[in-house]
This record gives structure tokens, sequence and C-alpha cells, in this order.
């Protein structure tokens, strides 16, 4: 086992360019680490690019072959997470990459490994597309029964989103590390709520009192909007909240909103915000940019909605549940090459795949 040293003549990655510097140009095929918000994600640059304090890069010697490390460092995503600190933004440091332990086989053994994990990372990005291509027909059906949101060209009222509430939108909470309880309450976090619908793989726990669950509590009546992202455009999106039986809360980079159901659904109110065209139009303005960039209640509730008739929104609602039954599978079928992906990682840097 070898440790990721800087600045040490047993170096098997070297910082590529000067570490929170955006001025200075990392080269084409680096391999970048995210060290705050998201934590822990690896990608490579296709083009020289300039980094901000989010990301570190890192080139190989060598004795590395990078795409190996590319994967190893993936499957350090989880430990990452779980040593990340900061009140408001969690982040790692630099020492928890470069001093981290990794198995170093010879360089024949690191490309086969490589290879193997290309292949089933394609059969997983494959399965990504299918449900992307799920997720297309959906906002086609959208267009097709409701038109151009921008356009309007149907005349249907705008009323702006705080006036379709049956109650206030609503911040969510902030819980300190030390509430966190496997035994406790589910809370959503910005992770969980990212692809749209919330996903229960690797939701948290907390310990927190009745009330406060009365308060913040969410069910599938509820979307969940993002208060805040690194991009301009990730901020204020939407995310549904699936049927269950268990109680939920949200944490406080996510807003609560509750539609009036008598003027709008959750799933019309989701693919309105969701829409590309009504999001530049309608949305866009009330978020504010920044390095972090983000939408308050005020702006949020100022969102103007395009407003169909009820029964129309239903039957989008009936359309959308049929493509859903058929994206279900296709989920399906995504999280077993997720396994099969996971597992084949974690044999690899076990030295359990024989070569």
């Amino acid at each position: 086992m070898k440790s990721l040293c800087i600045d040490n003549t047993e170096n098997f990655i070297t910082e590529a360019g000067v570490k929170n510097s955006a001025t200075n140009v990392i080269p084409a095929n680096s391999l970048l680490i995210a060290t705050r918000m998201a934590v822990g994600r690896v990608a490579f640059n296709s083009v020289p690019m300039a980094i901000n304090q989010d990301l570190k890069a890192v080139t190989c010697t060598e004795e590395i072959d990078s795409k190996y490390l590319f994967y190893l460092l993936e499957s350090k995503e989880d430990y990452f997470n779980s040593i990340a600190s900061g009140a408001t933004v969690k982040g790692i440091k630099i020492g928890d990459i470069t001093e981290l332990k990794i198995p170093l086989p010879p360089l024949p053994i690191q490309r086969k490994i490589a290879e193997v994990l290309d292949a089933a990372d394609r059969i997983r990005q494959r399965n990504k597309e299918v449900l992307k291509k799920y997720d297309q027909l959906a906002q086609s059906v959208f267009l097709e029964m409701f038109g151009d949101p921008v356009k309007n060209e149907k005349g249907w009222e705008v009323k702006e989103l705080g006036t379709l509430q049956s109650r206030k939108s609503q911040n969510g909470l902030y819980v300190p590390k030390d509430q966190y309880d496997n035994s406790g309450t589910m809370m959503i976090h910005m992770s969980d709520a990212f692809y749209g619908k919330v996903r229960f793989e690797k939701i948290k726990y907390v310990k927190i009192s009745d009330s406060e669950i009365s308060k913040y509590s969410v069910d599938n009546q509820d979307i969940l909007v993002a208060r805040r992202s690194l991009n301009y455009e990730g901020a204020a999106k939407p995310c549904l909240i699936p049927i269950g039986n268990k109680k939920l809360v949200y944490e406080s980079s996510l807003i609560r909103v509750t539609p009036n159901q008598r003027f709008i659904t959750p799933l019309y109110l989701f693919f309105f915000l969701s829409n590309s065209r009504a999001k530049d139009w309608y949305v866009l303005k009330h978020v504010t940019r920044s390095t972090i960039s983000g939408i308050n209640n005020k702006g949020l509730n100022s969102i103007e909605i395009v407003l169909p008739p009820i029964d129309l929104q239903n039957q989008f609602a009936t359309i959308i549940e049929r493509i859903e039954q058929q994206k279900a599978q296709a989920q399906a079928e995504l999280e077993q090459s997720e396994a099969l992906f996971g597992s084949l990682m974690q044999r690899a840097f076990r030295g359990e795949l024989n070569f």
C-alpha cells in the first residue's frame, strides 16, 4: 500500500497547476476531484481549463495508470463524504487525498483492472441513456399537451407560485452532525434529490423532536426545490417525492412547496419548473449569481406559472404514470448494472480479480 503524496520524492501523483487558483490553466486529461459540494466526485477534463477552489487537479507519474487511479478514487467517494467537514458547505482537504493509502499492482495489472471497469461502466452508462430517453419522452408529452410555456399559445392564466400553495413554502432543517443516527427519521439531502425524484439508497437518518418532524415533514403531495447550486442552472431544480409510508423530513439546502391541488398538481409543477424553456424565462431571473447560486422563498414564490385546466393536468399525470412504469423497469436494470460495477470495483481494489 502506498500514499498519494504530493511534494515527496516518492510521488505517485503530482498536483497539476497551483491549487485553489482559477488563473492557472490545468492541462487536458488531468484527473479532477471535487473537494467541496460534490465531495469526492472525479472526472477527466478533455481540454485545458482553469479550476476554482472547489476542485483539485492531479497528473499521474509513470508508476500509476490514470484510469486506474480514476476508478480507485471513485470507489472512495463515500469515504471522502464521511470525513468531509464544514458548517454550511462540506469539504475535504488536499491532505485527505494525498495521504490516502492505495493498492499499487504492476502497471499491466492496473491497466487490465481499468479495462474491466471500463466495460462494466459502459453497460451502466447505456442504461442511464435509456432512462434519459424516458425523461425526454415525458417532456415531449408535456409540450404536446400544454404547448410552449413561454409563448402560452392557449392563453392560459399565469399566476405567481406563491398564490398556488396550500401552505407557505419553507426552508428545510439544519441538523448538527451529532444528531445523525440510524434509528432516527429519514432526512432528504440534496444528494438524494438530485435525480428528479428522491432516491433512498444513501439516505441518512436524524434524531429530531416530534415538533420538528411535524414542521419539516414531506410526502408525495409536496415537491422539493434546491435552494443553492454550484452552477447557476442548478439552482431551483425541483424534485418529486415518491409515495411511501415512512416519515420524511428535508434538510436546509432544500425548500418545500405544497401545491394547492384545486389549481395545480405536484407533477405538473415539477415538469413546468423542469422544462428548459420555462426555466430560462420564468425561473432563472429569480436566481442569484455568485460562487454558489441560489433562490430564496421570495424569489421562488414570485415565479410565474402558466396554469392549464386541472382536468388536463390530471390527464397528463395518467400518461406520465404509464411512462414511469416503463421507466421503473429501466431503473431496475440500471441498478443491477450499478451493483455489478460496484462489486467489480471493490473486488479489483482488494486484489480479488484474477488476470
